[in-house]
């Protein structure tokens, strides 16, 4: 009788024998449920909720019966529902079996200047679903860096320096990330499993773990004429070090002629690093690179030099992120500064105004609290298929903003100025392309 005439004939003695008596001990149930574990819902809807449906989806089996001949019942976690390789009681077992141990919770990027914390284990199907130890285990195991990027995006093709793991879409929403490490961590180093263990090794970095090709580290010398130094950094005379040659490329994938120039291949793979036999050119190229390095990583010193302020007290609570152009609109300018020291002000505003911004405004968090002085360049910049300065405040809809992430958004404003100049910089050392 598994057959669709049938069952719609015989749809209301379904209904009356097997469903309702279904909701109906999914709805009894429901404080049952709450008592054992707060965690779980028993939820009544016909659709959608706790009860499967009846239906069978034939479209891959062998058998075709269009009807299951029994009633299944699922509680699910408030954690949503499971994926294929992600399930609630596989990351309790992750857990569990690994401690919990603190020395597990580490920092991951979720998106551009966004840093999060996650519980990293690296086995596969546990906590995180497809943790990558084959790549982030190098991330972990001491102090590094690498390049974020996209292989192949729909989004404006971008690169973003980070020093630690970073999530699958730290770049794009639909494009996979790829991370680059420039340090490789030997496995007998990697199983000690202890943080900071390869500081050492680190600083006195050579051949065997640097994530360069041979080939490629050979063709450099080459056209300096330079040898690779045992440290990190070369004096870039007669030697350059690993972190120069990552500073390098930073720089050159942060041209915009570059960018324009290969737009269609950025589009559809990772991208080629000319090489120069210019000196000059190449001790420049490091140093900006570098100081972009030193920005995307939240270390320059520049950081603390605020563009913009933060006038209103208030909830602090972020609800629709919004960017007025109060160069635009002069009727926008009310309101008063009475929290912000007159000579912090006067700083500020100085160095706002030595910017070569058309336009500046207030980019408002809720209705009467904003930060003041945001360059429109700056507030319309992205990373990838990101619009920073709108992307980390949409995040936090809902959430109060602590006296730390007030700093680290306008930290993030300076970071991305600071980034627009040196990417300018950059065009204007390099004399011609091809790069010679």
């Amino acid at each position: 009788n598994n057959n669709r005439p049938w069952f719609e004939k015989n749809r209301p003695r379904y209904e009356e024998h097997v469903k309702e008596p279904a909701m109906r001990f999914i709805t009894d149930f429901r404080p049952l449920l709450k008592r054992i574990s707060p965690h779980f819902r028993a939820d009544p809807r016909p659709v959608g909720g706790s009860m499967f449906r009846i239906y069978r989806d034939t479209r891959f089996s062998k058998d075709k019966s269009p009807y299951k001949t029994y009633t299944g019942i699922q509680f699910r976690h408030d954690l949503g529902k499971d994926a294929r390789d992600w399930k609630v009681h596989m990351a309790q077992a992750d857990l569990q079996e690994s401690g919990p141990e603190k020395k597990n919770v580490v920092p991951i990027l979720y998106r551009p200047f966004d840093v999060r914390y996650t519980y990293y284990t690296g086995n596969s199907r546990g906590f995180l679903c497809m943790p990558r130890p084959d790549v982030m285990r190098h991330m972990i195991a001491g102090k590094n860096m690498g390049f974020l990027a996209t292989r192949q995006t729909r989004d404006q093709w971008d690169i973003h320096a980070t020093s630690m793991i970073a999530g699958h879409k730290s770049m794009s929403a639909y494009d996979i990330t790829s991370l680059l490490p420039l340090y490789k961590h030997a496995p007998d180093q990697l199983q000690q499993g202890e943080q900071g263990s390869l500081l050492a090794s680190l600083s006195s970095a050579n051949e065997t773990n640097v994530n360069l090709t041979d080939d490629f580290l050979d063709g450099l010398k080459k056209c300096l004429g330079m040898e690779q130094s045992p440290k990190s950094l070369g004096d870039l005379k007669k030697t350059f070090g690993p972190e120069d040659v990552f500073h390098y490329i930073y720089a050159v994938l942060h041209s915009p002629t570059y960018r324009q120039r290969y737009a269609e291949f950025l589009k559809i793979d990772f991208p080629r690093v000319p090489l120069t036999s210019d000196k000059k050119l190449f001790r420049r190229l490091c140093e900006l690179g570098g100081e972009l390095v030193s920005l995307h990583l939240m270390e320059s010193p520049k950081l603390s030099d605020y563009l913009t302020e933060w006038p209103e007290s208030g909830g602090n609570e972020v609800e629709k992120p919004r960017f007025v152009d109060t160069t635009a609109d002069p009727a926008d300018k009310r309101g008063t500064s009475k929290n912000v020291r007159a000579t912090k002000k006067k700083e500020t505003a100085a160095r706002r105004k030595a910017l070569p911004y058309q336009s500046t405004g207030r980019v408002y968090i809720n209705k009467t609290q904003y930060f003041e002085g945001v360059p429109k360049e700056v507030w319309e910049f992205h990373i990838g298929g990101y619009q920073v300065c709108e992307k980390w405040l949409k995040d936090r809809k809902g959430r109060k903003l602590s006296d730390d992430d007030l700093d680290h958004y306008q930290k993030i404003v300076v970071s991305l100025s600071e980034t627009i100049r040196l990417m300018k910089e950059i065009d204007e050392a390099i004399p011609s392309w091809p790069i010679k």
